[in-house]
């Protein structure tokens, strides 16, 4: 499968699965800068538009969806800081 019927594929899967303007943002930040992002770091990329705990419910819940998989985690000021992915879609 080329990365453009990849890509085709996905967003057919996704455009399904989501119910949420935010769970969109996320998913198109993730497929456009192509690294982990955390929830803190989707609020800075908002301008703060969009609360950390909005990001934060909505990452876990595309998680929940197998939509993102947590790939990472960074101790923060006592708390753990959640790194999510886009997973690798097979038909």
């Amino acid at each position: 499968m080329s990365d453009q019927e990849r890509y085709k594929r996905f967003w057919e899967i996704v455009a399904v699965r989501l119910l949420h303007p935010t769970q969109l943002v996320v998913v198109e930040a993730l497929s456009r800068i192509d690294r982990p992002l955390s929830p803190s770091l989707l609020e800075r990329m908002s301008g703060g538009t969009i609360s950390l705990g909005h990001f934060d419910y909505h990452c876990k819940r595309l998680s929940t969806l197998g939509l993102l998989e947590v790939v990472g985690r960074k101790q923060r000021r006592g708390a753990w800081e959640k790194f999510y992915d886009l997973p690798e879609l097979d038909g």
